[in-house]
């Protein structure tokens, strides 16, 4: 309960004759939080200068450039990165199942720059039989039970770009606010941002989700560097199929 709404009652209760005595005076005030004005997102100039830093030839490089795009360019939470698994790709419509908080899905679009970097890392870096996306780069390539991989990979990343994070605080969800802040400064609504981050579950009609999809397709072209294509990503056949047969 808020101090406010105790005074309230107090007052009402005093109103309608319920309680002799106003009591809501010996309540005490309490001081408004003041808004927190640090900042809390990256630039996009230090976005591309921290990814340009993981993105390399090793399987190293190959994960973590992967698994930091997905999160500056589709705002996930790191979490929802590392529970992604190879079946929840759709690689012939273009999009992905997102595995949200509260046992929610949704689907987002793929776009170019992301299916390429998983595609990459599926390629030449993963290795090991578990079905889920990121593994580790060691035997027995076992997926990660916490998120503290993203963690280490953000710390890495701005390590060698010779960057400072937000707050001075390595923090994913960092990434996942710059998603936010590109979206509104796109000129994206702030109905499709809450949309976009909520993950809201699609699970109702296919109608719902096509028009989710569209909206976000949208605004993801919106967001999108100059250097990266406009659209989704759609392998060519023969590596369509070498996907569908992971």
């Amino acid at each position: 309960w808020r101090v406010g709404y105790v005074r309230n009652i107090l007052r009402f209760l005093h109103v309608s004759g319920s309680i002799a005595h106003d009591l809501s005076d010996a309540i005490p005030k309490t001081a408004s939080p003041q808004p927190d004005r640090q900042r809390r997102h990256f630039e996009p100039q230090a976005v591309q200068e921290l990814l340009e830093a993981v993105r390399g030839d090793s399987r190293r490089d190959r994960r973590d450039y992967a698994m930091l795009l997905i999160m500056a360019r589709l705002g996930l939470r790191a979490q929802e990165v590392i529970s992604i698994r190879i079946d929840d790709m759709d690689w012939a419509v273009g999009r992905m199942m997102i595995r949200g908080k509260g046992s929610q899905f949704d689907y987002m679009p793929l776009p170019v720059d992301v299916g390429e970097a998983i595609v990459d890392w599926l390629r030449h870096g993963r290795r090991g039989d578990s079905r889920c996306m990121f593994t580790s780069i060691y035997a027995p390539h076992t997926s990660f039970k916490s998120s503290t991989i993203l963690n280490h990979a953000l710390r890495r990343a701005l390590r060698q770009a010779r960057l400072q994070p937000p707050r001075g605080e390595v923090r994913t969800h960092a990434l996942r606010h710059t998603t936010a802040i590109d979206l509104l400064r796109s000129g994206v609504g702030c109905t499709v941002v809450e949309l976009w981050l909520g993950h809201e579950s699609t699970e109702t009609t296919q109608i719902y989700l096509h028009a989710d999809m569209e909206i976000k397709k949208q605004a993801m072209d919106q967001t999108r560097s100059a250097n990266v294509p406009a659209g989704i990503y759609r392998p060519w056949d023969d590596l369509l199929a070498f996907l569908q047969a992971l």
